[in-house]
């Protein structure tokens, strides 16, 4: 054999065997988990999900991590894959984290980052959204990070989502079950009030889509398609009790469209743990609701109701007050729901769960009372729950990001961490203009995220 055929030989031999561990890891990353959502529930009456039939397949990918790795093609899918704590994101650059470029933290069980989406069309938003909190902040924690989706993902897509977690492990969870199969556990009476409230009472032959615009009855109206409609529902109720979140404590949600500016140099987590809160939140007030049907719902879970959310002198915590107090004023001012870190013990609370319950079910995919709203109630009822009805503030469960040290330059709709009053705190909307805006002055995130933001750039431009 010459020597041109003996190289082309080694070359065939060395690809035969990264193919052959290619596939070894493929079979690994797709056994493990699988949850199956039980379709015959009521929805809207009981909880969307059921753990019958569960199968455990554990895998260890490496010496120091054990993880669970799923993905099926039914009803409730969870895929869970890792990598070492080099992290290959993509295009074959690797990526090492430089931890003399950002402040070391405690790393604390029962963690996980958390975000919401109607399908894999979001992908290339949630690679940036995930390059953007791993380079951040969990590059260094390496918490787990869970995406809940409406319509299931391919393979490939969680793929290269995971590159762009890497090293922490991701979990792609389909909320609930599809659609028409929750359309067909609702009555006909009930189908039919969709289809009014959806514009489609003279069209019986137009089959109902997540895309289709539908408004909520009342004194106030509120239109949106049907997918906000259910992402304001899940998020109120069905999130704390999902499956994907039973291993967890605590959840870290960002909106998925949220860009962050600035490496953490300090760790709400520790805030969030250490002081034993309920609710650690980027901003409030934003958004009210003078709506007294709450009221009533209130008190058939508490016994009382709210009618006020105050603001300590420093606005370093909220709290409420109560309608006995208020002589008849009513405003419930709520928190931001783009950020906040929330305590799942305290939301799977039986007489939380069913103030929540209530909370959202007039009907199936109700708009008016949505997640922000619930969010807020259940922090300000835990607080009297804590503190007893009558001493009401001597520990305070809801806590302000900023106002407790925390600027950790969360952007969204053209503000950071919902500082609405600051000009000099305007976030750029645009990904990749925020991407250049901020770059300079932002040690590693070209390297860490350039090829994300940029996938067609070639290497030497990202230097």
């Amino acid at each position: 054999m010459g020597k041109h055929e003996d190289k082309r030989a080694n070359i065939f031999l060395a690809t035969v065997a990264m193919l052959s561990a290619f596939f070894v890891y493929s079979s690994m990353v797709l056994t493990g988990k699988r949850f199956h959502i039980n379709s015959e529930t009521s929805f809207g009456r009981e909880d969307l999900f059921s753990n019958e039939g569960d199968t455990i397949n554990e895998t260890t990918m490496n010496s120091t991590h054990t993880e669970e790795t799923a993905h099926t093609s039914s009803k409730y899918v969870v895929s869970n894959t890792t990598t070492d704590d080099n992290g290959i994101l993509g295009s074959g650059r690797e990526y090492i984290y430089d931890n003399a470029t950002a402040t070391s933290f405690k790393r604390y069980d029962g963690v996980v980052i958390v975000t919401k989406v109607l399908w894999q069309k979001d992908l290339q938003q949630l690679m940036e959204w995930a390059c953007l909190i791993s380079h951040a902040y969990n590059d260094r924690m390496k918490y787990d990070v869970l995406i809940f989706t409406t319509i299931e993902w391919d393979d490939d897509s969680i793929a290269q989502l995971q590159r762009a977690v890497a090293p922490a492990k991701l979990t792609v969870a389909i909320e609930a079950p599809p659609l028409e199969e929750q359309l067909s556990s609702m009555t006909k009476e009930e189908v039919q009030f969709l289809r009014d409230r959806c514009q489609l009472k003279d069209k019986p032959n137009e089959t109902l889509t997540w895309w289709h615009y539908c408004s909520d009855p009342g004194e106030t109206r509120v239109t949106s398609n049907l997918a906000y409609a259910w992402q304001a529902e899940f998020r109120a109720y069905h999130i704390w009790t999902h499956p994907a979140l039973k291993n967890y404590k605590y959840m870290m949600w960002l909106d998925s469209d949220v860009n962050i500016a600035k490496h953490w140099d300090m760790d709400p987590m520790k805030t969030m743990i250490e002081n034993d809160l309920t609710v650690l939140y980027a901003g409030w007030p934003y958004g009210k609701l003078r709506d007294k049907a709450v009221k009533k719902k209130m008190t058939g879970a508490y016994n009382t109701s709210i009618c006020s959310i105050q603001k300590t002198s420093g606005s370093e915590h909220i709290y409420p007050k109560l309608c006995k107090d208020q002589k008849g004023y009513f405003e419930i001012r709520q928190i931001a729901g783009n950020h906040h870190i929330t305590n799942l013990d305290v939301f799977r609370k039986e007489v939380h769960q069913k103030f929540l319950k209530n909370f959202t079910g007039d009907f199936r995919f109700n708009r008016k009372f949505d997640d922000q709203l619930a969010v807020t109630l259940v922090g300000m009822f835990e607080h009297y729950l804590v503190n007893g009805f009558d001493n009401p503030s001597v520990k305070y469960t809801m806590w302000n990001e900023r106002a407790n040290g925390l600027t950790l330059k969360i952007g969204h709709h053209r503000i950071y961490d919902v500082q609405e009053n600051d000009k000099n705190e305007r976030a750029i909307v645009s990904r990749p203009k925020f991407f250049n805006h901020i770059k300079a002055n932002y040690t590693g995130l070209e390297e860490r995220c350039g090829n994300i933001f940029f996938p067609g750039r070639k290497e030497k431009e990202l230097i």
